[in-house]
């Protein structure tokens, strides 16, 4: 593996996700999330937020360039990472509008694993 590729990816998969998660959440969609009952602190955990995006981009990173297709891993675990985060979030939270939950998280996800997907086709040259 090319330890630049692997920072690249790393780094850029983490701010890219990290800003976004922060607009989207916080800044965009903060008046729909309080509404439907899924952001239930007042303030919001960046640190432990920013260390799953690492956790994530690490392991991103590490398992890109060992699929012939790292295109259909990126797909695979957008997926995965949807069942994850939102069926597991409707199930432990007191979301008051599943379906709009899941529809606004789906579409926050498809953003984020489609730049994703842009970004680690950019670094790896695929």
């Amino acid at each position: 593996m090319h330890k630049k590729q692997f920072l690249l990816s790393t780094i850029g998969y983490t701010v890219i996700t990290f800003v976004l998660a922060v607009l989207w959440h916080i800044v965009l969609f903060t008046g729909v999330y309080e509404h439907i009952g899924y952001i239930g602190r007042e303030e919001p955990g960046f640190c432990l937020g920013l260390i799953s995006i690492l956790i994530q981009a690490a392991v991103l990173s590490y398992l890109y360039p060992k699929f012939k297709n790292g295109l259909h891993l990126l797909l695979a675990m957008g997926v995965f990472h949807w069942s994850l985060h939102v069926t597991a979030a409707a199930a432990k939270n007191q979301i008051h509008n599943v379906p709009l939950f899941f529809g606004i998280e789906t579409l926050y996800l498809a953003v984020q694993f489609g730049l994703a997907i842009v970004l680690f086709r950019w670094v790896y040259g695929r």
